[in-house]
């Protein structure tokens, strides 16, 4: 018997111009105070510890620790850097985000 299922070839995806969770650049770090960017770390990294607030305070560090724990494991200082944006990025195109 022969196999009556054909595939169709995947189509490619379309490059994503707009990203639900847009990255600040620079580096941010305790005492950052540029709210707007602080709270688009904010959402990116998942923020479960309350509400966007756009201050990067002991929750926030505590947040992108904990990422550059399971992503960048040897650069975890819970600083918001070039590296960081580079990977969360990456993290959030493999989701769609």
């Amino acid at each position: 018997m022969k196999n009556t299922y054909t595939s169709t070839p995947e189509t490619p995806k379309e490059e994503q111009l707009e990203y639900k969770y847009p990255l600040p650049s620079g580096i941010l770090k305790t005492g950052s105070v540029d709210k707007t960017t602080i709270k688009q770390l904010q959402n990116a990294v998942n923020f479960k510890c309350g509400k966007a607030d756009g201050i990067y305070g002991v929750k926030t560090k505590d947040a992108v620790r904990r990422f550059q724990k399971a992503y960048l494991p040897y650069e975890v200082d819970g600083t918001y850097g070039p590296n960081t944006q580079s990977k969360l990025q990456a993290v959030l195109k493999s989701k769609s985000y």
